[in-house]
């Protein structure tokens, strides 16, 4: 856009294409995230009531329902508290997700069956946030099952942790013996990336000019191998009684992650976020920082 267009209306999502763009805004855009403050409150049943639909119900924006004094009442949505205090919302959209050729996956959550798919299509393999419930505390154990033998996970929701508007935590990582290997090396080989490009324009659109869209990427290869596969303090060990396997992990998540950003590179994004970047503390110990990458 023109800057000098006599049309031109400044909002905050064009505020933030104009930062992007290396273009000097009339203001600086104020955005900022509140999911986990919505969601607690929500959960709670302490939602401030300008933010509570009328007892019809008659909004259709209403996402969560809040409870107050043992009664359901339905909540605006976030873009709508957003758009009612006059701060901008940036929301996090995965750019892609990761077909699991030849995996049957099966969930159980309290030891109740929960979820079972042939091939099934995840956001952040092997983490399950998109699939496991939040709403309540529990526990969720997955089998991944591929030709070669199955590897397993877990993750666990405290009750504060419900009531905090956050998501499981893994406690058992899916990678965590010898033989683990080389069935993670089937399901890396064997993933499909699926892209989630029009999810990103339909979520951009339901926010209008209020709201900001940001792009996700998987955390880094060594993120990965960190905190979604093996764990902080198994990588030490692993990396000591079979650097061989880790090495060969790394190949295999690095030449992803590659074709990850591969297929992003023609889709004209003004920007895009790696889901979580390593930080210094991460390769302070120096067996980490032979796989680490180096930080700027």
């Amino acid at each position: 856009m023109d800057r000098s267009e006599r049309d031109y209306k400044p909002n905050i999502y064009q505020r933030v294409i104009d930062i992007l763009s290396g273009r000097k805004p009339d203001r600086l855009p104020f955005i900022d995230r509140l999911e986990l403050w919505y969601s607690s409150h929500c959960r709670a049943g302490t939602l401030p009531e300008e933010f509570c639909l009328p007892a019809d119900g008659s909004d259709a924006l209403s996402t969560q329902t809040r409870f107050h004094d043992g009664e359901k009442q339905q909540a605006k949505s976030l873009t709508e508290v957003h758009r009612s205090v006059g701060i901008g919302q940036e929301l996090m959209v995965p750019c892609f997700s990761r077909k699991l050729h030849g995996v049957e996956l099966i969930i159980t959550f309290n030891d109740e069956p929960y979820f079972r798919e042939n091939d099934p299509v995840l956001e952040d393999f092997p983490r399950l946030d998109d699939i496991i419930p939040t709403e309540r505390p529990g526990v969720a154990r997955a089998e991944f099952i591929t030709p070669l033998g199955k590897l397993t996970t877990q993750n666990r929701l405290l009750p504060n942790m419900v009531a905090a508007g956050a998501i499981p935590y893994m406690e058992e990582h899916i990678l965590r013996e010898e033989h683990d290997y080389r069935k993670l090396e089937f399901i890396l080989i064997h993933s499909e990336f699926i892209p989630r490009f029009e999810s990103i324009k339909e979520k951009q659109n339901e926010m209008g000019e209020i709201g900001f869209v940001v792009p996700m990427l998987n955390r880094s290869p060594f993120q990965q191998l960190l905190l979604n596969l093996i764990g902080e303090i198994p990588l030490f060990y692993m990396l000591r009684d079979s650097p061989g396997h880790i090495e060969k992990i790394m190949a295999l998540l690095d030449e992803r992650f590659r074709e990850d950003i591969r297929n992003l590179a023609g889709l004209g994004l003004a920007v895009c976020r790696v889901r979580r970047q390593p930080r210094r503390r991460d390769d302070q110990p120096p067996s980490f920082r032979k796989i680490q990458p180096a930080l700027l």
